[in-house]
């Protein structure tokens, strides 16, 4: 008696054994951002060249890491993407960068970027596993505004000269002071990393000492981290002082404080209080305000009671970024610099700085133990609401639908071993980035048993479902019995080789 012996193997099995073996091994230790020299920073001016770092930790060996480097705006808007980078897989600590990025590449506007680091481990030449990790830092433009000693001030009696100006962007400042407005001889000259600098009450240098009645010139350089000048104020300020200066503090106009409001969808309001510090009335006062160093407009107090407060309103575009550099300055002449000007980094009411929101969640399989439940990889998650569109799931079953503008969403998800689930959600601008997970029972199919096929009938349509591709090992010989396999389970097999979910690995003709 001839036999026919098949070894049928499920193709969801063997993907079970792969992706088992194929366990995660690598992980991102450090993902940050430095400048020209190497230091680490948050804050850059839209001038400079910025590294993008990534420091990893492999603790199995794998064909190679690879690394993409990624740069979004505060929306979440992808502004820049690079590929290219890899590194050996062998076990270890190791690390990539993608060096002197000119951030001209890639800015839109003073406010928040966002560095993600997306690193891909390749096993047998596909990627085994992702991760990612961000990294936020900000980038103003570099402009510089004098404020104090405004132009033209006369017979200063401040004790000491306190030098202020509005910028933002640069590393550090550079501040010049000469008696000829060429600057030709300069006759002091010091470096700050503040908007600020108080000039030496006693120098060692004559020439350093001001005298009374004499033109003096100063001027500011913004200064990147290789000490280049990539800012500097439009023009010299002249400036005279005292011979003497008073002993008595009697003139005292301050800037007590400086708030952000949101009127408007297009606006953004902003107040500056002033206050008479001092023990007499005063009048003709000038107020200032600067938002990212750009003048955002003026206002004139005609009259300050001693101890009478004022608050000047300014109305500016709505900025784009999530947080500002606001400068308020006036330029009074008292016996009190020191509080003449504020300078505070605002950030935008939640109300305004959200327009648009991100959705993010799982599609997992549902056997009734959450704490089992397995991602389904491949799934279709398709959302319908003021954009529509559709994304796919991960390995681990995680999706993630991003820059969406505010409103109601349904989303849906499907897979063919799985039943359909949906969900509605509601972007807002107090929750604009929710999780919406999906659990997913398997989907229900005609069981194998309720079809029953002879022998010969399983014989002659496997024989037909396989025909051009393999030899009828049968020919000669008469068929009698196919062992290992129930006929209950007939029909079922078939299917399974018609759909690509089972194949045959082995024939043997006994």
């Amino acid at each position: 008696m001839k036999k026919i012996m098949l070894n049928i193997v499920f193709a969801s099995v063997i993907a079970g054994v792969l992706s088992a073996a194929a366990a995660a091994a690598v992980e991102i230790r450090a993902a940050y951002v430095t400048d020209g020299l190497g230091a680490r920073r948050t804050t850059f001016s839209s001038t400079e060249r910025i590294t993008l770092k990534a420091e990893v930790y492999n603790s199995a060996p794998s064909d190679r890491i690879d690394f993409v480097f990624i740069i979004y705006d505060a929306l979440g808007s992808k502004l820049m993407e690079h590929t290219g980078n890899s590194v050996p897989g062998s076990v270890g600590a190791g690390g990539s960068s993608l060096s002197a990025v000119q951030i001209s590449r890639f800015y839109k506007s003073p406010g928040s970027y966002v560095y993600e680091l997306k690193v891909n481990e390749i096993r047998g030449g596909a990627v085994a596993d992702s991760k990612t990790s961000r990294a936020s830092f900000f980038v103003y433009s570099p402009i510089l505004t004098l404020t104090y000693p405004n132009n033209n001030a006369m017979n200063l009696a401040d004790s000491p000269l306190a030098f202020r100006w509005a910028g933002s962007g640069a590393a550090k400042y550079r501040i010049s002071v000469d008696d000829d407005m060429s600057f030709y001889n300069t006759i002091f000259s010091a470096e700050t990393l503040d908007t600020f600098y108080s000039y030496p009450q006693n120098p060692p240098d004559i020439r350093q000492r001001l005298k009374g009645s004499q033109n003096y010139y100063w001027k500011v350089e913004g200064l990147d981290a290789f000490g280049n000048v990539i800012a500097a104020s439009q023009m010299p300020f002249v400036f005279t002082i005292k011979d003497t200066a008073s002993s008595q503090i009697s003139r005292d106009i301050g800037i007590v404080s400086v708030v952000i409001e949101p009127p408007d969808e297009d606006f953004v309001l902003i107040k500056v209080e002033i206050k008479n510090l001092g023990a007499r009335g005063e009048s003709g006062i000038p107020v200032a305000l600067f938002v990212d160093g750009v003048s955002a407009g003026s206002s004139r107090i005609e009259f300050l009671n001693a101890g009478q407060s004022f608050v000047a309103e300014f109305r500016t575009p709505r900025p784009k970024a999530e947080k500002i550099v606001v400068t308020a300055a006036h330029n009074f002449i008292d016996d009190t610099p020191a509080n003449n000007m504020l300078t505070l980094t605002l950030a935008l009411p939640q109300a305004m700085a959200v327009t648009r929101g991100r959705i993010i969640g799982k599609a997992l399989e549902d056997d009734g133990d959450k704490s089992k439940d397995k991602g389904i990889d491949g799934a279709a998650v398709s959302y319908v609401g003021p954009v529509s569109g559709e994304v796919k799931t991960a390995v681990n079953g995680q999706y993630q639908i991003r820059d969406l503008p505010l409103g109601a969403y349904k989303i849906s998800v499907t897979h063919p071993d799985y039943e359909p689930a949906e969900a509605s959600v509601e972007l807002s601008r107090s929750r604009a980035y929710p999780a919406v997970d999906f659990r997913l029972k398997t989907a229900k199919k005609t069981a194998a048993s309720s079809i029953i096929m002879s022998r010969v009938d399983f014989w002659n349509t496997l024989r037909r479902h396989l025909s051009g591709t393999t030899r009828d090992k049968t020919e000669g010989y008469e068929l009698s019995e196919i062992t290992g396999i129930a006929e209950s389970e007939y029909a079922a097999i078939l299917e399974a080789l018609k759909n690509g979910k089972a194949r045959i690995t082995n024939e043997t003709l006994e």
